[in-house]
């Protein structure tokens, strides 16, 4: 990353201030693409569908962003922060969403040395914070089953504590207003909430760390979620045994999950598939238990990353209440994947991945399949 220290300038005639500030502003992204395969197949009885597309990915190993980002020393080891990030795509350079300046993150906040950092603005709640899992991308992350994961909210106020003997504690509250999801179709949706709560907990001394996280979102009445409540939590355990680092987690999602409903593949292509009479996920009475298991280690001058991901639901019984006197077959999501990352240099990475899923978004007969090389460079 390019840093620029900025040093104010007093005007002419002003009386200088006893502590002259130290204010930094660091403009960083990340491009990122390859080349790409990916199927995905149903068959039902009676119905099939197949979609197959192969040529220039964008984005895998990291989303395609610019951003800018800085701080001011306020003294006694307590600083101003913001950070402004957009997402792109690279083979076509348009912007990930354009009714958003700053996509996928804008904040402000304070961080202190002594009592931790909070930040207000567009972000993400403590699943991204405190949930390290993931070994692997697109099909095989943790998000593919685990709720708690979060999506990008606006209005929300997120407080970080120190470390305290290894341990870790965060709030974030988010504001009546809106949350935002992955439909399945590619495009995001904004849906009404009067307010989004997250807590989590984590404790790292040397190799091993636990952490665990809990969303709550409750829905507008007169909106989408009807005034329920949305719950999503999750535990995990990491270890590192120097040789192979190994990851495991547990949860559970309640009426709902908060991380990209519908959405039943991976989205190299800045795409996503969905299967007609799905339904949705965010209904009174859902429930969802979801595992992972992760391993990453060194091999030669890279790393290897292999994921598997389970997520098991009533999504069957839920859409039958939903639409009287239809069915609809459902099964376990498993997803199996792996990835391996070779550093050409601090900053450029080669890597190829792969990655094969059934019974995806629960629905029975609904296969994946990705596998591709690319090129990532962070600046």
């Amino acid at each position: 990353m390019k840093r620029v220290l900025l040093v104010p300038v007093m005007a002419a005639g002003l009386v200088a201030a006893p502590v002259q500030a130290e204010t930094s502003v660091t403009l960083y992204g990340v491009v990122d693409s390859g080349y790409g395969y990916e199927q995905f197949r149903f068959k039902g009885s009676g119905d099939r569908a197949r979609a197959t597309r192969s040529g220039l990915n964008d984005g895998y190993l990291k989303s395609n962003r610019w951003g800018i980002k800085g701080s001011e020393e306020l003294g006694r080891g307590t600083r101003l922060i913001f950070q402004l990030e957009q997402g792109f795509s690279l083979n076509t350079g348009q912007a990930a969403k354009d009714h958003l300046a700053f996509s996928r993150k804008a904040i402000v906040g304070l961080s202190s040395d002594d009592w931790g950092t909070l930040t207000v603005g567009r972000q993400k709640p403590l699943g991204t914070d405190f949930l390290k899992l993931d070994t692997t991308k697109s099909m095989g992350k943790s998000s593919k089953a685990f709720g708690a994961r979060g999506s990008r909210t606006d209005k929300l106020a997120k407080y970080i504590s120190p470390e305290f003997g290894g341990l870790t504690a965060g709030v974030a509250y988010a504001t009546n207003g809106s949350v935002e999801y992955d439909s399945g179709s590619g495009l995001y949706e904004q849906v009404d909430r009067d307010y989004l709560l997250s807590v989590g907990l984590r404790y790292a001394r040397g190799p091993l760390t636990l952490a665990g996280v809990y969303d709550r979102e409750h829905g507008n009445k007169d909106g989408h979620r009807r005034g329920y409540h949305i719950n999503n939590w999750a535990l995990a355990a990491s270890y590192d045994f120097d040789v192979v680092e190994v990851n495991l987690a547990y949860g559970q999602d309640r009426h709902g999950k908060l991380k990209s409903p519908g959405n039943v593949g991976s989205k190299p292509f800045g795409s996503a598939y969905s299967v007609t009479g799905l339904g949705d996920y965010n209904q009174k009475g859902f429930k969802s238990h979801n595992y992972m298991v992760s391993l990453s280690a060194p091999l030669g001058p890279g790393k290897l990353g292999v994921s598997w991901t389970r997520s098991s639901s009533n999504l069957d019984d839920v859409y039958a209440k939903a639409n009287p006197g239809k069915q609809l077959s459902t099964r376990t999501q498993n997803i199996f994947a792996a990835m391996y990352t070779y550093p050409v240099s601090k900053r450029t990475t080669l890597y190829a991945y792969g990655s094969h899923g059934n019974g995806l978004a629960y629905i029975d007969g609904l296969k994946g399949q990705e596998a591709g090389v690319g090129l990532n460079h962070a600046f």
